[in-house]
């Protein structure tokens, strides 16, 4: 990729998790230099973050990554991750347009996958056990592109394994930030002027139940009115 190549999209379906999670990698991306295309502009590179939850989610994510490869310049990389790449990341690498399958777990190296990227290079997966995840890493946001209202996510993973659910092999156990984390940050997005956070997880209720946590979230609500933060809390679905 030449050194003015700069030109970058992120495509997102899902959930707000995915949603928070596209809006960190969009932020380290801008750090870096990327710029973000126009509609329709050829891209130097292009990020899918994909669905898995339903089987038309799935379909509709293979949809996403044949529309936006139009757009991939000739030597430019297209990523996928969420939890399509989770769950199907040999299904994926096997397309020819897939550059680099990223798995959840992964998300924060994907600048690093990215310089590690050579055109007409084979196919690079990085997709982990999921089921090892022990811990969330916090992921500083504090902008949030076209919209008036914050996002953070504090939780992720679910241990329910209903049957009709593919959400615990995409999202692993349950983990959630420690309270003091979930402080800090929303302290940070607060001093960017935002007045409204919704908190956000792949199963809320289960916050803070991987630390033996009863009522963690009730906790944890109380903690966030006791420091007076000038800001409107919502909860995304439980």
């Amino acid at each position: 990729m030449g050194k003015h190549s700069k030109k970058m999209r992120i495509v997102t379906l899902g959930c707000k998790v995915n949603q928070y999670e596209s809006a960190y990698i969009r932020s380290k991306l801008l750090e870096l230099g990327w710029i973000e295309a126009g509609e329709g502009e050829p891209c130097d590179l292009i990020v899918v973050n994909t669905c898995a939850v339903t089987q038309e989610a799935a379909h509709q994510s293979r949809q996403a990554i044949s529309k936006v490869a139009r757009n991939k310049s000739r030597h430019g990389c297209l990523v996928v991750t969420g939890c399509y790449a989770q769950v199907a990341p040999e299904v994926l690498g096997g397309l020819k347009a897939v550059d680099i399958v990223v798995g959840n777990p992964e998300k924060t190296d994907i600048p690093h996958l990215i310089a590690q990227f050579r055109p007409k290079s084979q196919t690079i997966i990085a997709v982990s056990d999921i089921q090892t995840q022990k811990k969330i890493e916090p992921l500083p946001v504090t902008r949030f592109f076209e919209r008036t209202r914050a996002f953070l996510k504090i939780q992720d993973g679910c241990d329910s394994f209903c049957a009709y659910c593919i959400v615990p092999h995409a999202r692993g156990k349950p983990r959630s930030l420690r309270p003091g984390e979930v402080i800090d940050l929303l302290e940070a997005i607060a001093g960017e002027g935002y007045k409204e956070v919704v908190l956000t997880g792949i199963h809320l209720g289960k916050y803070g139940v991987e630390r033996g946590e009863e009522r963690g979230l009730v906790r944890l609500l109380r903690s966030i009115g006791a420091c007076g933060l000038d800001m409107r809390i919502r909860l995304s679905s439980l």
